[in-house]
């Protein structure tokens, strides 16, 4: 069979085409590079550790009795001059609230994966099955809750933060509404504080021991009332 010659014209259109499909890849390519820069710096900064200022301590009371709130009051937000496992001067002027803080915190703490970073709540929960069955324990004893937040409102913690022993620790104590007051307060009021009566308060205390935040347990709320099914797809 004899070979039809290509003219001018079809190997300069088929030139411009391959031309064309260089050009294309070369942009394709720039186009990944950028994709691929941009998590990687953003990676690079939920890495970083940042060391914090100032940090406010809340804690909040569960029990509403005299004997508590004079041990957090008097004991454990006051300076104890007879302590003797503090070598570092500078934690001899703290209460023991701040020295808690200061030490709990001076390693660094990952928030990386929260969608809000508002709220860190450390897990003071232990969770233990052996031959005797399961053992559950709690370091506070149930009688207050230990969150941090950060010192401004409506501010949110680094991605990857910790505190030295330069960092202001602020203590701040929530104490218990009386059964009275609670009764006479608005639907709003009154569900915060018996938070753990409801639907809602058992899933914010389950992820708060497996380390997830608050708006895990509003989508799980979601989808155990059939509002959001596809939220574990």
């Amino acid at each position: 069979m004899f070979e039809i010659e290509e003219s001018p014209f079809t190997r300069f259109m088929k030139e411009q085409q391959q031309e064309t499909e260089k050009e294309q890849e070369q942009i394709s390519q720039t186009k990944r590079l950028k994709r691929n820069a941009v998590p990687q710096q953003h990676q690079q900064s939920k890495t970083k550790v940042e060391k914090l200022a100032e940090i406010q301590m809340n804690v909040r009371l569960k029990l509403n009795y005299d004997e508590i709130k004079s041990f957090i009051y008097n004991e454990l937000n006051q300076i104890d001059n007879n302590l003797e496992i503090i070598d570092d001067i500078r934690l001899k002027t703290l209460t023991l609230f701040q020295i808690f803080t200061l030490i709990l915190t001076s390693k660094p703490v990952d928030m990386s994966q929260s969608i809000e970073r508002t709220i860190y709540r450390p897990n003071f929960y232990i969770k233990i099955n052996d031959a005797f069955g399961p053992f559950n324990f709690n370091y506070l004893l149930d009688l207050f809750d230990i969150d941090y937040s950060p010192r401004q409102e409506e501010q949110q913690f680094p991605y990857v933060w910790q505190t030295t022993y330069d960092t202001k620790v602020h203590v701040k104590i929530w104490d218990i509404k009386p059964q009275y007051e609670r009764q006479n307060s608005s639907t709003t009021t009154t569900t915060n504080t018996n938070d753990n009566e409801t639907l809602l308060g058992l899933l914010k205390k389950i992820c708060r021991q497996n380390a997830y935040d608050d708006s895990t347990a509003e989508n799980l709320l979601k989808c155990l009332e059939g509002k959001d099914r596809n939220y574990f797809v």
